[in-house]
């Protein structure tokens, strides 16, 4: 959103940020597992020779959360080598639905979008920077279908969607 506020290609009184969401660990439904401490120890059980699959730390949103979340937890060293990164949240999803021994790092706070998986550990909301899905109208937008449609977003309609897919309506 930042670049496009930069290239001109938003109303710049139109930005919102309007989601939140939080950050954690899920494994298959499947998994014995059902709670995660967030604690060295306690990840390397649970991933035991498996794998923490998450974004590409260096280019992927899920990825840069959960590497400074895993950093400020003291706990980047022992998941490290360990890590399956993907080139998007959902790639890392479909790698904690298949492998055995697979955890991810999700942006999804709650399974409801995929009852095949179930959150393990939430991470501390100062343990990363803040998650934020910004929305605004396009500059070249038709503005009265436009404004509706952001208006419907915002709505307490809007936030019952948002809410039971899981994330936080900010305004």
């Amino acid at each position: 959103m930042d670049e496009a506020a930069k290239a001109g290609a938003i109303l710049p009184e139109s930005r919102v940020d309007l989601l939140g969401n939080r950050l954690v660990v899920i494994a298959s439904s499947q998994s014995p597992l059902n709670a995660l401490a967030l604690t060295p120890d306690a990840f390397a059980e649970a991933i035991g020779s498996g794998r923490l699959a998450t974004g590409e730390v260096g280019s992927v949103p899920v990825g840069r959360y959960a590497k400074q979340a895993l950093r400020n937890l003291g706990l980047w060293s022992a998941v490290e080598p360990h890590l399956a990164m993907t080139d998007n949240v959902r790639a890392a999803l479909a790698s904690s639905r298949a492998a055995k021994r697979s955890l991810e790092s999700s942006t999804r706070p709650t399974p409801a979008a995929d009852p095949s998986v179930k959150a393990l550990a939430t991470f501390p909301e100062d343990s990363h920077a803040p998650i934020l899905y910004p929305f605004a109208l396009t500059a070249s937008s038709h503005q009265a279908t436009a404004e509706k449609f952001m208006a419907f977003l915002k709505s307490a309609a809007g936030r019952a969607i948002w809410e039971r897919e899981g994330f936080k309506v900010l305004s």
